[in-house]
């Protein structure tokens, strides 16, 4: 319920407003240099803006059962579209309570009447939280939105890049201006199966190397630039330091080439990884597996028809096996090695390399034979063929 004796000093206010606007509009200059510095907020927008706000507070404060709060909602938004802090808005309403305080008390002291400013106090500061949280949360709805336009806009953006070819290298240099990254680069293609770069494009940023990033059907896709002082073995090492999947990269790329070859490119080198393994492929630095996982027909004939002889064994032998090819070859022909990574005598592994000799009718020690059988494990290994599951 609105008592009598409240009336009279907000009634006094209401026919002061130009003053109170003055007065407000004059202290949210000298204390917030975030309203000063902008320069989208007019003056006009400024008083406009406090009076409305003024003018909702002493309704309320008036008569509390109706709360009017649109005065704060177009503030937050407002403020919001033009940049100034939230920490400046909602300190803007603090000052707007101390000056309609400041009059009250005043105006209390002229008439002789200190003891209606109790009930009075206590309504205003509520009244004051209220429209203060009205604004922010009409603040925050607005820059969400605002953050989620512009996350539409870039990834359509970084889409059109990467979803080439762009026969025209003017748009194409449109595209890579609109997305921030600098015109006159040369650029990496990066891909990932899910989001594995947690905070990446922050710690590249950090380090002067400026990206942009989109995700595409559950996998990660971003455009890094190269500059004098970063080449590709700096940005492949931080990828490595965040890694927890399988990604891929493509060869460093021009404006031209950019949207014609980067994503096959990264997508090719990713798919250079076994499933369900963790790492950093580069495009080109492993032709056999660029090979084999390029075409998985004639990849499946291959593997059919140099490991068909370990077809009839049971699954745990036939994986024993190729788990031990694998492993020779890892270990770039050494038994010693190979026995380490297998955890086994080498022995063991002399004796499994002439079990897959006797099966396969080729031997490691022959060239040829040596790189058929390279060839189909790296195949098997990269889950490029189905003869792992037969």
């Amino acid at each position: 319920m609105t008592a009598d004796t409240t009336i009279s000093p907000i009634a006094r206010l209401v026919g002061a407003i130009d003053v109170l606007t003055e007065d407000l509009a004059a202290r949210i200059r000298a204390d917030e240099s975030a309203y000063l510095d902008n320069q989208l907020l007019t003056p006009e927008q400024l008083i406009s803006t406090i009076r409305e706000n003024l003018l909702g507070i002493l309704g309320v404060v008036a008569d509390d059962t109706l709360v009017d709060t649109h005065a704060a909602v177009d503030a937050g938004r407002l403020k919001a579209e033009q940049g100034i802090p939230l920490d400046s808005l909602l300190h803007a309403y603090r000052l707007g309570g101390m000056v309609i305080w400041d009059h009250l008390l005043a105006g209390a002291v002229e008439d002789g009447n200190t003891a209606a400013l109790v009930q009075l106090a206590s309504r205003l500061w509520a009244t004051i939280d209220t429209f203060s949280g009205a604004a922010a949360e009409a603040y925050r709805r607005f820059a969400d939105e605002r953050l989620r336009r512009d996350k539409t806009s870039h990834d359509l953006l970084l889409t059109s890049l990467l979803d080439g070819p762009i026969e025209n290298e003017t748009r194409t240099a449109e595209l890579i201006r609109e997305l921030d990254l600098p015109p006159r680069a040369s650029y990496l293609v990066v891909t990932a199966e899910d989001d594995p770069l947690h905070d990446l494009a922050a710690r590249l940023a950090r380090a002067g190397i400026p990206s942009a990033w989109t995700e595409q059907r559950g996998r990660v896709f971003g455009v890094v630039a190269l500059g004098p002082r970063t080449d590709p073995a700096t940005v492949t090492a931080m990828l490595s330091e965040s890694v927890q999947g399988r990604i891929g990269t493509s060869q460093p790329h021009s404006v031209g080439t950019l949207p014609v070859h980067g994503k096959r490119e990264a997508l090719a080198a990713k798919r250079c990884l076994a499933p369900g393994s963790a790492g950093v492929h580069v495009f080109g630095s492993s032709p056999i597996a660029l090979l084999v996982t390029a075409a998985s027909d004639v990849t499946d004939q291959i593997c059919t028809g140099v490991l068909g002889g370990l077809a009839e064994l049971p699954a745990a032998a036939r994986t024993v096996l190729l788990d031990t090819l694998q492993a020779w070859f890892d270990a770039k022909g050494s038994t010693a090695d190979a026995a380490k990574i297998l955890h086994c005598h080498r022995n063991t592994v002399l004796y499994r390399l002439n079990q897959i000799a006797e099966l396969t009718g080729r031997s490691v020690t022959d060239p040829r034979s040596s790189a058929e059988l390279y060839v189909a494990s790296t195949a098997n290994a990269l889950g490029s063929s189905r003869f792992a599951a037969t």
